[in-house]
């Protein structure tokens, strides 16, 4: 009786989501910055908030999007303020 109530919850979830198509736009704009990493968590607070990411999948996503934008030289300055951002948005509350 559960499996039959969670399998129809399940397929009623599907049908939901079948009926929509979301879709995200990310920009990267090239730009000086006297502080880098404050302007990265910036942005990425804004992205994490604007897009609702709350799991660590869409956040492994985030991170990834950043540094396959940016070049080598800035992957220290974003993980910095990867880790700042998420800690102050998910473990300082």
């Amino acid at each position: 009786m559960i499996r039959e109530r969670q399998e129809a919850r399940r397929a009623e979830q599907r049908k939901r989501r079948m009926g929509r198509t979301e879709f995200i736009l990310i920009v990267a704009v090239e730009m000086d910055s006297y502080d880098p990493v404050q302007d990265f968590k910036d942005s990425m607070a804004q992205m994490i908030t604007s897009t609702g990411i709350v799991d660590a999948k869409g956040l492994r996503r985030l991170l990834d999007w950043y540094l396959s934008v940016n070049c080598e030289d800035s992957r220290g300055v974003i993980l910095e303020a990867f880790y700042d951002v998420c800690f102050n948005l998910f473990v300082r509350k």
